[in-house]
C-alpha cells in the first residue's frame, strides 16, 4: 500500500486535498476515484481499528481487542520477524525480532542493529530507564554485562539508602591495574545526578593511618640502614683480620647482602607512600575505623617482593594453636624494644649453624622460678674482659666429666665427685676421702685414710683412723701433751 497524490512534487508537509491510498501493484489497473467519500455517523463503541497485511503476518490493532486478530486492548502490533522504530535526530532505534537493513550502523559503527536477534535499543543520545518498583536485569542462559566504553568514564552500581551485594555461586573477580576498597566512617551516596547531568559525584578518600604508616615506614628505613652499616662493618673487619670461617660465607656475607636488599626495599616502600594515588598493579584497602580479614580455614598474604604489617600503636600476629615467622634465608624482628614471650615455653634454636645472643650494655639470662642451664657439646666458656662471677645463693658447683669438681654448700669443697649427673655443691656429691674443704671454722684435706684440718690455733692430723693435734701456745707447739720449743 502506498500514498499517492495528483501533484507530482514530493510530499514535504501535511497531505493536501486530493491525496488517496492505492495498492502499489494494482494502482495502474484499477480506476481512480477522486470523489471524497463522506464519513458515516460515529458509533457508540467499543471501537476497534485493525490493519492486517498477510506478508510477515503484519497486524496493527487500535482500540478494542479483536476475537480473531489481536485480543489485547490498546495499541498493539504483531509481525512474524521484525519491528523497529527509528528517529534520525538524535539517531535512535528500537528493534525487535530480526536485524534491520535500514542503513544506520549504530553509535559505534559496529552495525549492531544489522545483527539484532531479539531486542535492541541503540541511540546517539542519552538513555534512562527508571522504575518505582523493583527492576531486574536477567539473562537466563548467557552473560549479563554492565559496561562503560567512554574514556575516563565509570560503570557505577549504587544503592542510595541500602546495600550493594555482589554474589556468585563460583567466583567473584575484581580486576583492574589499580584496585581500591575504601570504608569511610560515614558516606552518603550522591543522588543529585539526573538525565541531563549524568553522574558527577566524587568518591571519598580515607586518610586515617597515613601519617602513622609513613612514620613506621621511615623508621623501618632507619633500622634497615643501621643493620646494613653494622653488618657491613663486621664483615669487613672479619675479612681484614683474616678470621673468616665457613659461616662467614654461608651466613654473614649473605646476611649483609640481604640487609642491602632490605634497605633498598624499605626505602622504595617509604617513598611510594608519598604518591597521591596507588600506581598500576597495586591493591589498596583503606578503612576509617577498622578493617578485618577472616576465614574459617586459612588466610594467605603473599608478596613476590616484600610484605609488611604495621600499626600506628601496635601490631600483632597471633594463632589459635601456633604462629610462625619463617624465611628461606633470613628472618628478623627489629624495634627499639623487642620482647619474646611464651606462656609455657620459649625456644631459640639454630639447627645447622651458630646462635648468638648479644647486648650493647647488660645481658641477663634469668629463670624466675626454675633452673637455668647453659650446656655445650664441646667446650663451654664464661669469658669477661673484667671480672667473671658465679654466684649461688644456697650452693654452686663446677664439675668435669672425669670426676673432679668444686662446689659450695655451707663451705667450699674441691675434690673427687661421686655424682657427676647431679649439679649439687653439697658435701654428699664429693668423695670424703679425696677432697679439700673450706668452712668458716676450718680448712681440711683428705687423701685416703690420711688428712689434716687447720683451725684458728691448732692443726689436726688424721691417719688410719687416729687423730693427733698440734696446738701452738706462744713459742711452743704441743703435740698430744708433748711440747716442742721453737726458740
Amino acid at each position: 500500500m502506498t500514498i499517492g497524490v495528483d501533484d507530482p512534487e514530493p510530499l514535504l508537509g501535511p497531505l493536501p486535498p486530493g491525496t488517496y491510498v492505492t495498492d502499489p501493484d494494482m494502482g495502474m489497473l484499477a480506476e481512480t476515484e477522486y470523489d471524497v467519500v463522506s464519513g458515516g455517523a460515529p458509533t457508540g463503541g467499543p471501537n476497534r481499528y485493525t490493519l492486517h497485511v498477510p506478508y510477515d503476518s503484519t497486524t496493527l490493532s487500535l482500540g478494542k481487542g479483536s476475537t480473531s486478530w489481536i485480543k489485547d486492548d490498546g495499541f498493539t502490533a504483531i509481525t512474524d520477524k521484525h519491528v523497529h522504530l527509528h528517529t534520525r535526530t538524535p539517531q535512535t532505534m528500537l528493534l525487535m525480532g530480526g536485524p534491520t537493513q535500514h542503513g544506520w550502523t549504530g553509535p559505534n559503527g559496529a552495525n549492531n542493529p544489522g545483527a539484532n536477534r531479539g531486542y535492541m535499543v541503540v541511540t546517539e543520545g542519552r538513555a534512562w530507564q527508571e522504575a518505582r518498583g523493583h527492576q531486574v536485569l536477567l539473562s537466563k542462559e548467557s552473560d549479563a554485562v554492565l559496561r562503560s566504553a567512554g574514556a575516563s568514564k565509570r560503570a557505577i552500581v549504587q544503592a542510595d539508602q541500602g546495600d550493594v551485594d555482589v554474589l556468585a555461586k563460583s567466583r567473584v573477580f575484581a580486576i583492574a591495574p589499580t584496585v581500591t576498597i575504601v570504608a569511610p566512617a560515614a558516606y552518603a551516596p550522591a543522588t543529585e545526578f539526573n538525565y541531563a547531568t549524568g553522574w558527577t559525584a566524587e568518591l571519598p578518600e580515607v586518610t586515617a593511618g597515613e601519617w602513622q604508616s609513613k612514620v613506621a615506614a621511615w623508621f623501618d628505613v632507619l633500622l634497615s640502614a643501621h643493620d646494613l652499616v653494622k653488618a657491613g662493618a663486621a664483615t669487613v673487619k672479619t675479612f681484614k683480620a683474616g678470621e673468616s670461617t665457613p659461616e662467614t660465607y654461608t651466613t654473614d656475607l649473605p646476611k649483609y647482602l640481604l640487609d642491602a636488599v632490605d634497605f633498598a626495599t624499605a626505602f622504595g616502600e617509604a617513598s611510594s607512600l608519598w604518591k597521591p594515588e596507588p600506581g598500576a598493579g597495586q591493591f589498596k584497602v583503606a578503612a576509617e575505623a577498622e578493617a578485618t580479614m577472616q576465614a574459617g580455614s586459612k588466610v594467605t598474604v603473599w608478596a613476590g617482593s616484600s610484605a609488611s604489617f604495621g600499626g600506628g600503636r601496635n601490631t600483632g600476629v597471633g594463632g589459635g594453636l601456633s604462629t610462625s615467622v619463617k624465611a628461606a634465608v633470613w628472618a628478623s624482628v627489629g624495634a627499639a624494644y623487642v620482647g619474646v614471650k611464651g606462656l609455657r615455653k620459649v625456644e631459640i634454636l639454630s639447627e645447622y649453624g651458630p646462635a648468638a645472643v648479644k647486648a650493647k650494655t647488660t645481658l641477663e639470662l634469668i629463670s624466675e622460678h626454675g633452673d637455668a642451664k647453659i650446656s655445650a657439646k664441646k667446650v663451654g666458656q664464661l669469658v669477661a674482659d673484667g671480672g667473671a662471677f658465679v654466684f649461688g645463693k644456697t650452693e654452686f658447683a663446677c664439675m668435669s666429666g672425669d670426676g673432679w669438681g668444686i662446689g659450695g654448700n655451707g663451705g667450699l669443697t674441691l675434690g673427687k665427685v661421686t655424682n657427676t649427673t647431679a649439679l649439687s655443691g653439697g658435701a654428699g656429691s664429693f668423695d670424703s676421702s679425696n677432697c679439700m674443704k673450706f668452712t668458716d671454722s676450718e680448712i681440711s684435706a683428705y687423701r685416703g685414710s690420711a688428712g689434716y684440718a687447720l683451725r684458728d690455733n691448732k692443726v689436726s692430723l688424721f691417719s688410719n683412723g687416729k687423730v693427733g693435734e698440734l696446738l701452738i701456745e706462744g713459742s711452743q707447739i704441743k703435740v698430744d701433751g708433748a711440747r716442742i720449743c721453737l726458740g
